[in-house]
């Protein structure tokens, strides 16, 4: 899970981080928790394989879930298959019949949120990109 956490000053921010971890490690300790800082000084982006939802973050602090660079297919597929999209995906690809993006299609580890392969494929389907990320965030919390 990739989140961006946007604050008003530097103070701000290192609080927020403070409240985010003490919440998470006390509920869920994460076996990932990596912590990018912005060039701006004031920003971060973390990514964590669970968040537990913030609270007592400082005014003016803003934390927003991102869309994952890339997912695992099965997730994909189970992400379209909860929105009620995978016939229609399924579809899509059948219909362009092309023997490459059948097999890509079926037998790809994963894929990529900037892959030009989704984006004709999310056309195709009448998918906006704010659709495409809400499919690979929903996609990024699926697991077994």
């Amino acid at each position: 899970m990739f989140i961006s956490i946007a604050a008003p000053d530097l103070a701000s921010r290192d609080a927020a981080l403070v409240a985010i971890k003490s919440q998470q490690f006390n509920h869920s300790p994460p076996t990932r928790w990596t912590l990018s800082l912005g060039d701006d000084g004031v920003s971060a982006t973390l990514d964590t394989d669970s968040l537990v939802a913030p609270a007592g973050l400082p005014a003016g602090v803003v934390v927003t879930t991102l869309a994952p660079p890339s997912v695992l297919m099965w997730q994909a597929k189970a992400a379209l298959q909860q929105a009620g999209l995978l016939a229609q995906a399924d579809g899509a690809i059948a219909a362009a019949g092309n023997p490459a993006l059948t097999a890509f299609w079926s037998y790809a580890p994963s894929i990529d949120r900037t892959s030009p392969t989704l984006a004709s494929l999310a056309k195709t389907i009448g998918l906006s990109d704010p659709q495409i990320d809400a499919l690979f965030i929903a996609a990024g919390n699926i697991a077994l």
